[in-house]
């Protein structure tokens, strides 16, 4: 008869630091991610949305992401807030702020500029009609030959499917 060991410490998710945290999910799943990307993929996060947040001028100096238990837990982080949570300014000191401060005012320029021209829908015809080839076309080794195009497709996607949360 196999008797299993019960865990003798309890797991306790405390929210890495002051402000509202939340767990991502949307990614990976409930999932803690593995010990071999869990660096690489949060400083990806984190300059990921960096060059988001600009490009289409949200308020935000970009989303904090923080590993606890492996878990990702994440805080969108206002311009200028600085690293410590900070409470919202009352909405009339927010409306002088966009108003005077300069990075704000470019902000506000860029996102009027992005809602005008519907930015994301040419960025998501860039990447459907030509970026996505590129990177899914590199050839990659495998069994001692290069496999490209419809092989790599069904090489790949086998491999997402993996990877995928398991359901219960």
């Amino acid at each position: 008869m196999h008797q299993f060991a019960t865990p003798t410490t309890q797991l306790i998710f405390d929210p890495p630091a002051a402000g509202r945290w939340e767990l991502e999910t949307t990614h990976h799943g409930l999932r803690p991610l593995s010990p071999f990307v869990r660096h690489a993929y949060v400083g990806a996060f984190e300059e990921g949305t960096k060059e988001l947040v600009e490009r289409y001028g949200l308020p935000l100096e970009g989303v904090r992401a923080v590993l606890v238990h492996g878990c990702m837990y994440v805080r969108p982080q206002g311009l200028g807030e600085g690293s410590k949570a900070k409470p919202p300014p009352p909405k009339l000191i927010m409306k002088i702020v966009a108003r005077l401060h300069p990075e704000m005012r470019r902000r506000t320029r860029t996102a009027a500029r992005a809602w005008q021209t519907r930015r994301w829908r040419s960025e998501v015809d860039q990447w459907c009609d030509y970026d996505r080839h590129d990177v899914t076309a590199r050839p990659c080794r495998r069994r001692g030959r290069w496999a490209t195009g419809r092989s790599h497709h069904r090489w790949t996607r086998s491999r997402l499917r993996w990877l995928a949360p398991r359901r219960r």
